[in-house]
């Protein structure tokens, strides 16, 4: 059999006609106007190859292409795609005003003592791009968006809702069955379906044309109109050992079917050359360099670049700059599941050695662990606390999650779960929150934690609407709070109580039992949660206090979205909905920026409702998200 090699990116791309003119017509009108587009399918679709003649199309133009690409693995690591998709235009980031440059430093972990505001990261960004702009027109591609980390993908769904009037194009190729903030942001959307039977043939035909007709048919019925399929599995006929098992007619999922023609792709390889593959499918943000040197630790002996030479010839994998890249993510993923357990153990341990960026050097420490580990724990939770200050939610609950499960002693661990349910909860996950409370329980916790786990149960219960002397709980569990030593949670912990006050038939007497046990935490009268509490609780009593209270608060002042919501709340509540709404439409855009997804919802509703009240449905503040938007 003849097999062909696959077409460039300029060739044509077999059944997507319609696509290539959407992508044209977008990037042709460059110099006049931006615009954004995302490309959404299957694994295997197209994606890439469309992304590819964007790219190929904006070089003709003239314009210059910016690009990341989303890599599972390094999905907890804050800002890491914006930082690859910037790094070639980073030199500018010293051209931007003091605030933004201070922003993006923290966001980037150049700086420790500032603190990332993601709304100001996302401007900075935004700014940048726009200067670079002025050079020339901009393409930015992000490649399997679905596996950045979720605090460049809002910085990027900021940016690419704001290209209308910039010589800029975002184009972004994201996988079904994954949920971003670029899709919630309402970015036009193609969705890439499979190939009719027509086309696949000709696909076929055109990268294996010496098929027999059995083994042609089998291909066509197993891909069933995935390019990559019919591409792959094609090619892999002739060299599997057992080509009717390869292309058994069980049923599987197309996503392991195409992993395994990978990893058919992969027999023969030399060992140097698997083990660079694997430090690359481990880390791909290691330059050649550390992935060399991590490979020569496994191995025992040094490996040299040439060892990937077979992996070029064999389409797997190419070294582009300081850089090691994969021909398509698939490959990856057949790296790290053929390589035997023991080596993947290893080679974490090799890349936390060679490694010089210490968050990544870390959570390879942390990967290679096994059984408990103290000393990675605590630097995990001090990681975590890191991830906290720069808006990075989920990385920071991540790293939590995982020094519990590195943590000896059980009331440690029981406490360090908690406070990852805690950060899980902001984010909405309801299920992993209650897997780890589960977790939690089953361990000796101290008071501060059984209380904090106690709110939490009620929280994901749903028994603070419902249940009968739910305030006397509250208030309880706010008691037991501050007793701990903890007046913050015990404050934040009665916001809820306080929520059902307001929405619900609640009694005087229960209203002013509520807000007396928040003033009896001692706080100052103008602290947001106070004034969110006393205000929800009897805002008949306390309105007129609050507002006074409330306009002492300078917006541009405040940093925390919950703080900022709090305060747009109350004063909502109060009667000041002009406020509100100010307030609140910040919050909105904080709370989005950190995937607080939990919170957000509530923000949104304030929002809306304090937005109608103040005649400002329309409002178009330049931090104001429209008032129809969808709750997450």
């Amino acid at each position: 059999m003849t097999v062909s090699s696959p077409p460039d990116a300029t060739s044509e791309l077999i059944g997507r006609d319609g696509d290539v003119a959407r992508l044209d017509a977008l990037l042709d009108g460059v110099r006049d106007r931006g615009g954004a587009l995302v490309i959404r399918g299957e694994p295997g679709i197209g994606k890439s190859a469309l992304l590819d003649r964007a790219r190929a199309r904006a070089s003709s133009l003239g314009a210059r292409t910016l690009a990341t690409m989303g890599v599972e693995s390094e999905s907890e690591l804050a800002f890491a795609g914006l930082h690859q998709l910037l790094e070639p235009i980073g030199s500018r980031i010293e051209r931007l005003p003091d605030p933004q440059r201070q922003a993006l430093d923290a966001a980037f972990g150049v700086a420790d003592l500032v603190e990332a505001d993601p709304f100001r990261v996302a401007l900075a960004a935004y700014r940048l791009v726009s200067d670079a702009a002025d050079s020339g027109p901009l393409l930015l591609i992000a490649d399997d968006a679905h596996w950045l980390d979720h605090s460049s993908l809002d910085v990027l769904s900021f940016i690419a809702r704001r290209l209308d009037n910039e010589p800029v194009v975002f184009i972004a190729g994201l996988r079904d069955g994954f949920s971003t903030a670029l899709e919630e942001a309402g970015l036009p959307i193609v969705r890439l379906g499979r190939l009719s039977a027509c086309d696949s043939e000709r696909l076929v035909d055109l990268v294996a044309s010496g098929l027999s007709s059995d083994a042609r048919a089998r291909v066509l019925a197993e891909a069933a109109g995935n390019p990559l399929g019919l591409v792959e599995l094609a090619r892999t006929v002739p060299g599997a050992a057992d080509p009717v098992e390869l292309l058994s007619p069980t049923p599987r999922a197309l996503t392991a079917r195409l992993e395994r023609a990978f990893g058919a792709r992969l027999d023969g390889l030399g060992e140097d050359a698997r083990l660079v593959l694997l430090a690359a499918a481990l880390d791909g943000r290691a330059t050649t360099a550390e992935l060399l040197s991590a490979a020569t630790l496994v191995c025992g002996q040094e490996v040299a670049l040439s060892a990937l030479d077979s992996a070029a010839e064999r389409s797997l994998a190419q070294v582009r700059g300081s850089e090691v890249r994969f021909e398509h993510p698939l490959i990856r993923s057949a790296v790290q599941s053929t390589a035997p357990p023991a080596q993947r153990l290893a080679m974490y341990a090799a890349l936390a050695e060679v490694v010089r960026d210490p968050e990544r050097r870390l959570w390879h420490r942390a990967a290679c662990a096994v059984g408990h580990d103290d000393e990675v724990a605590s630097a995990l939770e001090e990681q975590a606390q890191i991830a906290r200050r720069r808006g990075a939610v989920m990385v920071a609950a991540a790293a939590l999650e995982r020094a519990a499960m590195l943590t000896g002693d059980p009331r440690r661990k029981g406490e360090r779960l908690v406070r990852a349910a805690e950060l899980v909860y902001d984010l909405g996950r309801v299920d992993v929150v209650s897997r780890l409370l589960r977790e939690a329980e089953s361990l000796e916790l101290g008071p501060l934690e059984a209380a904090r786990l106690a709110w939490l149960q009620q929280m994901i219960s749903g028994d603070v609407w419902f249940e009968r002397r739910a305030a006397k709980t509250f208030v309880t569990i706010a008691e037991q709070l501050l007793a701990g030593g903890d007046p913050d949670a015990a404050l934040r912990s009665l916001v809820p109580i306080a929520h059902r006050c307001w929405w619900t038939r609640t009694r005087a007497r229960t209203r002013h039992y509520v807000v007396d046990a928040a003033e009896g935490i001692g706080f100052p009268g103008d602290d947001p949660r106070l004034l969110v509490v006393i205000s929800l609780a009897d805002p008949e009593s306390t309105a007129p206090s609050v507002r006074r209270r409330a306009a002492q608060l300078r917006l541009q002042e405040m940093t925390d979205p919950v703080a900022v919501m709090y305060v747009g709340i109350a004063a909502e509540k109060a009667g000041d909905f002009a406020a509100g709404s100010r307030f609140l439409a910040r919050a909105v855009e904080g709370l989005r920026g950190q995937s607080r997804l939990g919170i957000l919802t509530q923000a949104l509703v304030h929002y809306a409702w304090s937005a109608t009240y103040a005649g400002d449905s329309n409002y178009s503040g330049s931090t104001s998200p429209a008032v129809t938007v969808t709750v997450h």
